[in-house]
């Protein structure tokens, strides 16, 4: 689409040029107006045509209205760069430069901003338009709605990276989290803190009502837990009934072990589910950054030993990693 209405756009200069008769001239300009207009009108993408300056020449009815508009003379005359969000003037300029010079095929995600101020995903096809003697005289956007595509795309994302059950992120996202926040911590010398927690009693839940009503257990053990925790800091799911938990900015042990103490109590709460009333617990484990390890791998094997040693003890407990579990 970009490269036919590239051609109808340079026939129309050329045939200016090189035809001898004014008549000729006059109705091949007409015949391939009336090609270039109709091109415009059929395309479900927007297209827009502009000069090297980025000022709009033409704007066809798909992309009047993917923008917010009614007529095509609410943007002619108009610079593109108006309705593209200030983040990305810069890419733009520089791709524009970049497929100018031949080193770019002018495709690209943008973000633009619509009359009424809205923002909108597109994907954006460019093209340059060359007179008849093959010099640069304007260009041609051609502009897809992908917001659709975005949502998709970000629903993927999520499901790749969370819990289907509890919504809660998975083992691959808390790691890449951890990781980030021992760097950022190291960078800040700032500490963190690990947690393990897994549930107690929760077999028997299964084994005795059934797995849907331990997934809604699960899924009240989740919302629970959020609420004991700051929107900074992240629990996941890593197992059946296996959390974690990671607190940035933790400087203080006696802090961290208030935390815990606080899941802890809000987990040993009877749980009302389709009229059973079920009573579990929690054990968990905990490692401090950079008291107990320096990397996620150390930190998370601690913190595992501290959560066994709560077991061990018990259950329904809090235990903080100490160097003699190792022995």
């Amino acid at each position: 689409m970009t490269l036919l209405a590239s051609y109808i756009f340079r026939t129309n200069r050329r045939l200016t040029a090189s035809l001898a008769s004014q008549k000729l001239v006059q109705q091949a300009l007409a015949e391939s107006q009336q090609l270039y207009q109709s091109i415009l009108h059929a395309s479900p993408d927007g297209v827009a045509v502009s000069d090297l300056q980025g000022n709009i020449l033409h704007a066809s009815p798909a992309d009047v209205a993917m923008m917010g508009g009614v007529t095509e003379d609410q943007f002619i005359g108009r610079n593109i760069s108006e309705f593209l969000d200030p983040a990305e003037a810069q890419r733009a300029i520089a791709n524009v430069s970049a497929m100018l010079e031949g080193v770019y095929n002018g495709a690209a995600d943008y973000r633009l901003i619509r009359l009424d101020g809205s923002l909108l995903d597109v994907e954006i096809n460019a093209e340059i338009v060359r007179d008849a003697k093959g010099q640069p005289s304007g260009l041609i956007f051609v502009v897809r709605d992908i917001r659709e595509r975005k949502k998709n795309e970000e629903r993927i994302l999520h499901m790749a990276q969370h819990d289907q059950l509890t919504g809660l992120p998975n083992r691959a996202l808390f790691s890449d989290r951890l990781q980030r926040s021992i760097v950022n911590a190291v960078r800040d010398k700032t500490g963190l803190a690990l947690m393990f927690i897994d549930l107690d009693k929760f077999k028997p839940v299964n084994d005795t009502y059934g797995h849907a009503v331990g997934d809604i257990l699960l899924q009240d053990v989740a919302r629970r837990m959020l609420q004991c925790l700051r929107d900074s800091d992240t629990v996941a799911r890593i197992g059946g009934d296996e959390f974690v938990v990671l607190l940035r900015d933790a400087h203080a042990i006696p802090d961290t072990l208030a935390v815990a103490e606080k899941i802890r109590s809000a987990l040993d709460h009877p749980f009302l589910i389709q009229g059973h009333t079920l009573q579990i617990s929690c054990s968990i484990g905990i490692a401090q950054f950079p008291e107990h390890g320096q990397d996620d791998i150390t930190l998370s094997k601690n913190a595992d030993l501290a959560m066994y040693r709560s077991k061990e003890r018990g259950r329904n407990q809090v235990c903080l990693y100490e160097p003699a579990q190792d022995m």
